[in-house]
């Protein structure tokens, strides 16, 4: 894999959950459907219905009824499909995620995708409120499936719900940050698919290291199986004090997707390799012709 494919990956795992840190480690202390700022999310309703053991290669088209509430107005919510059993990998584990950018402070949303059933004992579902500038928060809901495989009957009594501690990643390690996150344009603009969008991008930045560098990406926020499809920009620039502002700047063609989300990375290079030490985002909703 080459070095875009390294730094896509960390862009996006730096959002993602990471098999290695528990909730309580930022804390979380555990899953909750609502959070003391009061922001709350609760899936509503699953189609197909969870009663309904799926089989090995079937196709299905899910439907997730979620009701949120935020105290901010750019927030998200996300469903990601999970298989039930993991060697610790979360992208190994992951068959398919959506975004949908919230439009209003309460309400409800629908997230429709479609995957086919791999080879496992279990489906997870798991939602997820995302506030900008915080990656996924502890405000997380779960249900399951049991799959089968080909020719196996159905058991009688229905998959139960599932409840289960999931983990994040960090935001920032010790002694880097990023802050005051302004956009241009502004995070509350509707995108149209198809218009070139020249985006600018500043924020604030503490380090422990330099030199260190500052990444912009520009990304979809439907989760594929290969990262570096979701990637649409990458910006990065050199930084060699350990405090101060950063700007970085590219124009891109608004891709036909649901949202994307922009992210500023902080980032030190160790082994060769980068390593992400603070991440900072913002969501943009995207307008699709239906011509």
């Amino acid at each position: 894999m080459g070095r875009i494919g390294i730094l896509s990956i960390l862009i996006i795992t730096s959002l993602m959950v990471s098999s290695s840190r528990s909730f309580a480690q930022f804390g979380c202390g555990d899953i909750s459907l609502e959070d003391a700022e009061g922001n709350s999310m609760r899936i509503v309703d699953v189609s197909p219905n969870l009663s309904d053991s799926l089989i090995v290669g079937q196709e299905v088209d899910l439907n997730v009824q979620v009701d949120y509430k935020v105290v901010e107005t750019n927030a998200a919510v996300t469903i990601s499909v999970l298989k039930g059993e993991s060697n610790g990998a979360y992208w190994e584990s992951i068959i398919s995620s959506k975004t949908i950018v919230t439009d209003s402070n309460i309400g409800a949303v629908s997230v429709k995708q479609s995957f086919k059933v791999p080879i496992t004992e279990s489906i997870i579902l798991q939602g997820n409120l995302m506030k900008a500038g915080a990656g996924r928060t502890c405000i997380t809901d779960m249900r399951a499936f049991k799959v089968l495989s080909n020719g196996e009957k159905p058991e009688q009594e229905a998959a139960p719900d599932v409840k289960k501690e999931r983990v994040i990643y960090a935001s920032h390690a010790s002694g880097s940050q990023l802050s005051n996150l302004v956009l241009v344009p502004d995070e509350s603009t509707v995108l149209n698919a198809g218009d070139v969008i020249k985006f600018m991008a500043s924020v604030d930045y503490e380090t422990d290291k330099v030199p260190a560098r500052i990444t912009m990406a520009v990304q979809k926020t439907n989760m594929t199986e290969n990262p570096r499809d979701m990637l649409i920009s990458y910006q990065s620039a050199s930084l060699n004090e350990y405090s101060g502002n950063a700007s970085l700047a590219d124009a891109v063609i608004i891709p036909e997707v649901d949202s994307i989300l922009v992210v500023m990375s902080l980032q030190v290079e160790e082994d060769g390799l980068p390593k992400p030490q603070a991440s900072i985002h913002k969501f943009y909703r995207v307008e699709v012709s239906k011509d």
